[in-house]
C-alpha cells in the first residue's frame, strides 16, 4: 500500500467509526496500531520493532510508561504517546511525552489522539509548548481527514 493510500485508509476509518472510539485502548487498536503498521511499516506484533508500554524511567520517577516505542537495531527511534480519540492534546500531555523523550535516546516524539498528530524530531531544551502548540519551529501538528469523494 502506498503512503498516501495508507493515510487515506486510516482517515476513512476515523470518519467511519471514530465516534465509537471512546477509550484510549480502542483508539490504539483501531487507529494507532494500523498507522504504525501500514503508514510507518513496522510490525506491531514484533517487540523488536514496536514495544508497547515501554518503560521510560527518569530520575526518581520509576515505572513511567509510554504507549509505544519504535525500535531499530535495538535502539529507540520514536516514542508515541496516545490519548483517546476526541481528547484534546494538552500541555500536561506534552510535558509527559517530553519527560519520556528525554529519558530515552529517541529522535522523534509523537503525541496523538488518533486524529491529531503532533511530533517533534530532535526535541531540544529550547522547545517550549504553550496552549498545545510548540513555539519551536521543529514541531508540527497534522490532522487526519479523509479526502472528499
Amino acid at each position: 500500500m502506498e503512503f498516501e493510500d495508507a493515510l487515506e485508509d486510516i482517515a476513512a476509518k476515523l470518519a467511519d467509526y471514530g465516534d465509537s472510539l471512546t477509550t484510549e485502548e480502542a483508539t490504539k487498536n483501531a487507529i494507532i496500531m494500523p498507522f504504525i503498521s501500514q503508514v510507518l511499516g513496522y510490525d506491531v506484533f514484533n517487540p523488536k520493532e514496536v514495544m508497547p508500554e515501554f518503560t521510560a524511567d527518569l530520575g526518581t520517577k520509576k515505572g513511567e510508561k509510554i504507549d509505544y516505542a519504535i525500535l531499530h537495531d535495538g535502539e529507540v527511534q520514536m516514542l508515541i504517546e496516545c490519548k483517546k480519540n476526541g481528547d484534546d492534546l494538552k500541555l500536561k500531555n506534552v510535558s509527559q511525552l517530553f519527560r519520556y523523550f528525554h529519558a530515552s535516546n529517541a529522535r522523534i516524539g509523537v503525541l496523538t489522539n488518533g486524529r491529531t498528530w503532533s511530533s517533534s524530531p530532535t526535541w531540544t531544551s529550547r522547545t517550549r509548548w504553550t496552549s498545545g502548540r510548540s513555539s519551536s519551529s521543529t514541531c508540527s501538528t497534522s490532522t487526519l481527514t479523509p479526502s472528499p469523494s
